[in-house]
């Protein structure tokens, strides 16, 4: 029998002897190359950083995502804001993001489950908060930027400069703008302590020199099988999207469909035959039908919820001046997404990314300037 070739190592051109750990463009290698880091070293990230899994088999890229928008406050939303702001393309995301619930709902969003045009690839800000929250320091060799610039370390030196000696450090090669492979050196891609950081890494970052009195002691690994995780927490919005993003993008929603009731999700009721036939209202009478049952419709996860919503807005186009493109409400697009009903549309024809619309004042005008059913024909979910 032939002997199988090896895969061939791949050494990065700034750092002696640090081979290149590939991982594929979909969004979440950022969190891939953390959570490879520490299950180099016998580790999980997401339970270094304390965030429990929000149901069985959770993945740990969506885990750590969600430890990430627990950060999201006020301030990071409004410097969010000014950035989309000042025309920076990489919070274009930005766009319809009306409040800082709905970011911390869209940074849930892992890349691998949803497409890589729907989630938010890691900036700053991802990258400092994960990093803090599992006391990393994240040191990025940019092979796109000039010698002064090439070698960084997030979070800025002011934050870990007082606890140096007994942070973990992590390799990062950035390139392609925002795509991250990880770094392993000697074999070890998560470094426990400064002085377990190999001294031509040290070097070309410029970090301190080690203090022989600060070892790390070594982190016993946990033996036998983990302990199961508590139930879904559907009160939280993030545990909530991400438990329905992970089931039904990977393709398990018809398998889970028998099960819906033992999650908590109410029963998978059929949608009433009658619920398209019955008039729509006019732009006149729109305001008063609306504020009859829809303000606590569009915030229950339940199928008579999401029935009603169909019976008032399936078959209704609205145009989206923005976009430059009609859509058309459906049963097919109207999903639940975060912590309320969102319409999910394809990207018009040379679009670049979806759009999605939550069912919202905003919204509501748009389909009540038109408050015409389409001649599109609604198709019904099998």
């Amino acid at each position: 029998m032939p002997r199988q070739k090896k895969p061939r190592k791949v050494f990065n051109d700034h750092i002696d002897g640090c081979r290149i750990v590939r991982l594929p463009q979909d969004g979440d290698c950022f969190y891939a190359a953390v959570s490879m880091a520490f299950a180099s070293d016998g580790l999980s990230s997401a339970d270094c950083a304390d965030e429990a899994p929000a149901y069985v088999g959770e993945a740990e890229v969506a885990r750590l995502r969600r430890c990430v928008s627990r950060r999201v406050d006020g301030d990071v939303f409004d410097t969010f804001k000014m950035l989309h702001g000042a025309g920076l393309d990489d919070f274009s995301f930005m766009r319809r993001i009306p409040d800082a619930a709905a970011l911390r709902t869209k940074l849930c969003v892992s890349g691998a489950e949803s497409g890589t045009n729907r989630c938010v690839w890691a900036n700053d800000f991802e990258i400092t908060a994960l990093c803090e929250a599992l006391g990393v320091v994240a040191l990025i060799v940019d092979g796109e930027a000039s010698d002064a610039g090439r070698f960084v370390a997030l979070p800025p030196r002011s934050c870990w400069e007082d606890d140096a000696q007994a942070r973990s450090y992590v390799v990062l090669l950035r390139s392609e703008r925002h795509h991250f492979d990880l770094g392993e050196i000697d074999e070890r891609s998560l470094f426990r302590g400064l002085g377990g950081v190999p001294k031509r890494v040290r070097r070309a970052f410029a970090l301190p020199a080690p203090d022989p009195s600060c070892a790390v002691p070594e982190v016993p690994r946990r033996r036998g099988p983990a302990p199961p995780p508590p139930p879904p927490d559907f009160s939280c919005p993030a545990c909530a999207r991400s438990f329905a993003s992970q089931r039904a993008r990977a393709g398990h929603l018809a398998a889970s469909k028998p099960c819906r009731k033992k999650l908590g999700l109410g029963g998978a009721a059929k949608k009433p035959a009658a619920a398209l036939k019955r008039p729509r209202p006019t732009s006149r009478a729109f305001r008063a039908y609306e504020e009859k049952w829809e303000r606590s419709a569009v915030r229950r996860r339940e199928p008579a919820a999401e029935a009603r919503l169909l019976e008032k807005y399936a078959g209704l186009a609205f145009t989206d001046g923005d976009a430059g493109a009609t859509f058309v409400v459906s049963d097919a697009n109207l999903e639940w997404f975060g912590n309320s009903w969102t319409v999910l549309c394809k990207p018009p024809a040379g679009g670049a990314a979806f759009e999605s619309y939550v069912i919202n004042a905003e919204l509501r005008r748009m389909i009540a300037a038109t408050a015409q059913p389409s001649a599109v024909k609604v198709s019904r979910k099998t």
